[in-house]
């Protein structure tokens, strides 16, 4: 009897997911436990371990192919569930005039890539293939239907959208149409914590991590947001229900070359300096080897959005966008020297400029500014958030 691995449930809030590429072939025997494909969510790369031990008899989708959660990904060795290729009839004598030997190949393409081709009214056989084997996927349908899409020339050049981008831009529309956004742009003195960046340089060997500006950073928000439970929420659009969580597990947004990640730093408030510092250093280098897990892309509550080493213009101030379910994003510039008034007097201090999103169905004003208020007052006073 044949046995279905389908597209298990990787991640809060994904309900599809685009096929990568295989890591097996039809007749590999896997075992429990061992990896069988690569799929690109909105937030990661995903390799999936088969659940059980057996002979893989069928491959049901194409890399390229959008899978939703819960379909068929491949079928071991049973009774096919699937239409298969027909057995061959019984032979019968004729003449067959031989195929001329110009005759092409027969296109390659999943069931999925077929019917999106047949429902947009595209000719597979005028596309090029971008899979394994010239083998059309859905991109490449997709590619071909886009408005305006013409032949290429050598003065432009056209090209899909990675899976990783065009689940990226689904989720990050799905904030826009969801939540009322509203930013504020502030600033903080930024010196305290700068002193205290340089004071714990030398720790180093206590520690065993060298504790950044960004990890001081994210201790002194664990304890604005502890101040301020209301922000460290996620909302139910359909319940019509706001969550407040105790522990505050940051999302982290991190740059890569495919696309944007934003795994979580998970219970930041109860934890010390140095255990953020050194789960944020192995956190970010996944995060750009790809190696990150499912775990570590759920149940986020807030996000910092933090450009750090990246921004290299004067850049003042950002927009960030609300992380769904999250209510609440923060995007701090790198620290730089600005002008700044002091008890009447212009001096110059290492100044963080900054600007918090918020959904406004879920906050006030007035509750965006009491928690501005009492941010800005621990990082000026670090000690702080990380004796708390």
């Amino acid at each position: 009897m044949s046995s279905d691995f389908r597209l298990p449930d990787i991640g809060e809030g994904i309900s599809e997911a685009s096929l990568v590429e295989w890591l097996v072939a039809v007749g590999d025997t896997v075992e429990e436990g061992d990896d069988v494909a690569v799929v690109s969510t909105d937030k990661a790369d995903v390799e999936l371990a088969s659940p059980r031990s057996g002979t893989v008899a069928q491959l049901c989708w194409t890399p390229g192919d959008l899978v939703k959660v819960g379909e068929v990904l491949l079928i071991f060795e049973g009774e096919a569930h699937y239409p298969a290729i027909q057995a061959a009839p019984a032979l019968v004598e004729e003449t067959v005039e031989p195929p001329p030997a110009t005759a092409e190949r027969p296109v390659v393409a999943s069931p999925a890539t077929r019917k999106l081709a047949a429902e947009t009214g595209v000719n597979l056989d005028t596309i090029v293939g971008s899979g394994p084997d010239g083998a059309v996927t859905r991109p490449d349908v997709e590619l071909a239907t886009a408005p305006g899409s013409t032949a290429p020339s050598e003065e432009t050049r056209t090209e899909p959208q990675s899976p990783l981008r065009q689940a990226m831009a689904a989720r990050l529309s799905q904030s826009i149409r969801t939540s009322v956004h509203s930013t504020i742009h502030f600033q903080m003195d930024g010196s305290a914590l700068a002193g205290m960046q340089r004071r714990l340089g030398g720790a180093v060997e206590l520690t065993g991590t060298k504790i950044s500006l960004t990890a001081l950073l994210v201790k002194c928000l664990a304890a604005a947001l502890t101040r301020h439970p209301r922000l460290n929420a996620t909302t139910d659009d359909a319940a019509q229900t706001l969550t407040l969580h105790k522990r505050v597990n940051l999302g982290i947004a991190l740059a890569s070359d495919r696309g944007l990640l934003v795994p979580v730093l998970r219970d930041v408030a109860g934890k010390t300096g140095a255990t953020v510092a050194s789960e944020l250093a192995g956190m970010t280098d996944r995060g750009r080897d790809g190696t990150l897990t499912p775990e570590e892309l759920r149940e986020g509550s807030f996000t910092l959005s933090n450009t750090g080493n990246l921004e290299s213009a004067m850049i003042e101030y950002s927009t960030p966008i609300i992380v769904p379910p999250q209510t609440g994003i923060l995007w701090v510039s790198r620290l730089r020297d600005r002008v700044w008034a002091e008890d009447g007097q212009a001096v110059v201090r290492p100044v963080l400029n900054a600007s918090l999103s918020f959904d406004h169905r879920c906050h006030d004003g007035a509750d965006a500014m009491a928690f501005i208020n009492d941010l800005s007052r621990i990082v000026e006073t670090p000690e702080t958030a990380l004796i708390s």
